[in-house]
This record gives structure tokens, C-alpha cells and sequence, in this order.
């Protein structure tokens, strides 16, 4: 803090530079705001009290610092400096700072036309008023709204008081920059010493009509106890630690048992097991019958959605196939999610191509898993007719997909078939 001190003093010590170039090294020396706001606190005090700040042109540039810190802010309308403005502009009024004419007309050239000020140093200036000794005109209606004269405050006394003049032949005499530093070391610089407003007890309050005396109202008081939470049923704790291990490992055949048990009989299930959509692959890949127990759990719900949104995004594995095949031998799948469902297998075989290990193995899975679905008559092939037969096609190489595309040819075999018997009988009863 006496560090600070010393080199505010000595910005204002310095009148011979311009008042903007005093300003610039002002937010040189203390560059953060709460450290501004002291240093301006501290200005506050020094015009407050005349000897410790005494030059005039000291003085004004501490108007300049503080004007071009909160005074011209068109942000700051109330700031905690316009209570100061207001004690400078009005010497008339209740708790004025004197200042001397140069000040005044200082101070409203700072709050109606700042920028005559900016080049001006605050020497230039009292030596320019000295010389032409100028009249000060009353502040604008303008100035008065931003600035209104404040009421009369509460007596009280300032903690820093003007003392006895000292002499030169004085032992104890101090400085002005001494009394100034002295003054800002202090937190209590700014606090005056008010006495404490003695108010006179309330009288009673007034009896209601028909009542002989006041009553004493007693609050209850309010007791504080224990709640305990209710004790969870062990079962379906067990429930949900075990649909938790199920996404990260295989299950027990015991556990598997209580838990496809637990998840078809109880209509908690589905909120207890903590099943999210981002560890249904976990589950699949680990414990495929019970993801085909979770399915038919929520089939008929609208989480069943997002569910075979995630299965279709899962990549070709031999549980993810076998779980849709377990899915639609019990009826719980469309066709039309088949067809989204194959045009994916498709699509990630595909697009397989840097690893033609990894592609012959998908695409020997898929169409083992298509051959199965067709042949079991449960899944309708005619809307993906075309993309399959392709699929055949390209993949020709491999044994699997040869198979499907004869499976294929004879489907489409059989439905000619009949079509062509018919119009040949029909070309026979003409005849």
C-alpha cells in the first residue's frame, strides 16, 4: 500500500505533462479495476481535505483522473463518485468541498467538454486562468440532472482534520506528501466519526375492537428430525447390479436365470436396470438372450425406437446378427426395420475394403444370415431383391454369397412359375 502511495503522489506531483499522457501512466502504474477504484478512493480523500493535497495543479489533475475514470463513463450512471462530483460543484450547498474558481472551472470543463482538457497540462491551465482570470458560469440544467445538489447529510465529524499551521523552526513539522501518505496507509481514512441516532421506543399498538388486553402470540417452534430414506428391496438392488455386470461380461448362468426372470415378471424392470442406449452393444456382445429379453421387455414402448436405432448402427458381429434373427423368429421386428437393417450390413461390408480378411468374414456372416431368414420364410426379400442380388454379384468370390444368389434365383423362379402356367392354360382354352 505505501508503494502504491508513493507512486500516485508522484503522478500527481507531475503538472508539466498533459493531462491524457498523466492519465495513460495512471493506467500504466495500476492496471486492474479494483486497484484503480482504490487509487481513486484515495484521490476522493486528498480533495477532501486541502493540506494534504495544497497545489492547485495536483488538485486538478485529480479531477482530470477521476472524470476520466467514472465521471464520463456513459455506463457508470450512478458510480461512487457522483456524491463527490456533486460536493465540488454546488459551494453552497449542505457538505461542499471548497475549491478555489480555476478548480470549479476546471471541473465543468471536464463534465460539458472534456476534450479541450486532453493536451492541456494542469499547469498550463492555472497559468492560462492566471492570466486571464475568467468567469465561472453556474453549472447547465443538463449537468444539474447527472449532478443534483445532495440533501443535507447527517452531522458528523471527518476523521482527517486540517491542523495548526507548523513553522519552519517546528521540530515536528511534516509535509504535506507526508501527512498524504501517512493518510492513505490507513483503511479508515474515509470514515467519519457520526453519533448514533437515538430513536424513542414504538408506543403499543392498539387494541382491536373487544379485546381487553394484547395477547402474547408464541411461535412454534419448529423440531428437527431424522428421515430415513426407505430401505431398496434387495432384489431389485441384485437386479440392477446385475444388468450393470451383464454390459461389461458374461453373466453366470444362475444370474442370466434370476435376470430374464426378474426383467419379464416385474413392471419395474425397465426403470431398475439402468439399461441406456449406449450400453446396449455391451450387452449384446456379452450376454446376447438376455439383450433378446430386453427387447421383447420394452416392445410396445416408445424407448423400443431408439433401441433398434442403436442396433442398426452396431457393426456386422455374429451376436448382433444373432440377436436380430432371434428378434424376428419371435415376431418382434418388421419388415421394413429388416430392410434398414440389411441395407446397413450391406453398406458396412462395403465400404470394408482395406481389410479383405475383415470383408470376406462380414460378408460370410451376412448372407448366412439372410440365407437363413429367406429360407425360414421370415423376411420378405422383395423390396431389397435388387440391392441383395448385387451384394451376390460383387461378392462372388465367396462361397456364401453364391449360395445366397441361387437361393435368390430359385425364389424368383418359383414366382414366375405360376404366372407362366396360367396364361399357357389360358391359351389352351382359347384353342
Amino acid at each position: 500500500m505505501a508503494s502504491r502511495a508513493h507512486t500516485l503522489l508522484s503522478i500527481l506531483s507531475d503538472n508539466s505533462a498533459s493531462c491524457e499522457i498523466s492519465y495513460q501512466n495512471f493506467l500504466k502504474q495500476f492496471p486492474t479495476n479494483t486497484v484503480q477504484l482504490q487509487m481513486c478512493e484515495h484521490m476522493a480523500i486528498l480533495l477532501e481535505c486541502a493540506v494534504l493535497l495544497p497545489s492547485s495543479a495536483s488538485r486538478m489533475l485529480c479531477l482530470y483522473l477521476l472524470s476520466s475514470s467514472f465521471f464520463d463513463d456513459p455506463n457508470k450512471t450512478a458510480h461512487p463518485f457522483q456524491l463527490l462530483a456533486s460536493r465540488l460543484l454546488y459551494p453552497n450547498a449542505a457538505g461542499a468541498i471548497p475549491i478555489t474558481s480555476c478548480e470549479k472551472l476546471f471541473l465543468l470543463f471536464l463534465l460539458t467538454n472534456k476534450q479541450q482538457l486532453s493536451q492541456v497540462s494542469p499547469s498550463g491551465f492555472l497559468s492560462e486562468y492566471e492570466r486571464t482570470r475568467p468567469a465561472v458560469p453556474p453549472p447547465d440544467p443538463s449537468l444539474i440532472a447527472q449532478f443534483p445538489p445532495q440533501p443535507q447529510p447527517a452531522l458528523a465529524v471527518p476523521s482527517l482534520l486540517d491542523g495548526p499551521d507548523a513553522t519552519s523552526e517546528s521540530d515536528t513539522f511534516l509535509t504535506a506528501a507526508d501527512i498524504a501518505r501517512a493518510a492513505l496507509q490507513t483503511d479508515d481514512a474515509h470514515i467519519t466519526l457520526a453519533p448514533t441516532w437515538v430513536r424513542p421506543a414504538p408506543p403499543p399498538m392498539p387494541l382491536l375492537p373487544g379485546e381487553a388486553e394484547l395477547q402474547w402470540i408464541d411461535p412454534p417452534l419448529s423440531t428437527h428430525g431424522l428421515q430415513l430414506a426407505p430401505v431398496a428391496d434387495p432384489i431389485e438392488s441384485e437386479f440392477a447390479s446385475v444388468m450393470a455386470k451383464a454390459t461389461r461380461g458374461p453373466l453366470t448362468p444362475t444370474q442370466h436365470t434370476a435376470a430374464a426372470h426378474f426383467l419379464r415378471t416385474n413392471p419395474k424392470a425397465i426403470a431398475l436396470s439402468g439399461m441406456g442406449v449406449d450400453r446396449l452393444a455391451g450387452l449384446i456382445e456379452h450376454n446376447l438372450n438376455l439383450a433378446v429379453d430386453w427387447f421383447l421387455r420394452i416392445r410396445g414402448t416408445p424407448a423400443l425406437a431408439d433401441y433398434l436405432a442403436a442396433l442398426i448402427r452396431m457393426g456386422v458381429t455374429v451376436n448382433s446378427l444373432e440377436v436380430v434373427n432371434l428378434l424376428t423368429t419371435q415376431s418382434a421386428l418388421t419388415n421394413e426395420f429388416l430392410n434398414q437393417y440389411v441395407a446397413k450390413c450391406i453398406s458396412l461390408c462395403e465400404e470394408a475394403k482395406d481389410n479383405k480378411y475383415a470383408q470376406s468374414r462380414s460378408v460370410r456372416l451376412v448372407c448366412v444370415f439372410l440365407t437363413s431368414l429367406i429360407r425360414s420364410r421370415l423376411y420378405n426379400a422383395n423390396d431389397k431383391y435388387l440391392e441383395i442380388q448385387a451384394f451376390c454379384i460383387e461378392f462372388s468370390r465367396i462361397t456364401e454369397a453364391n449360395a445366397l444368389y441361387r437361393l435368390l434365383q430359385a425364389l424368383d423362379t418359383s414366382r414366375t412359375t405360376p404366372t407362366t402356367t396360367t396364361s399357357g392354360n389360358t391359351q389352351g382354352q382359347g384353342q
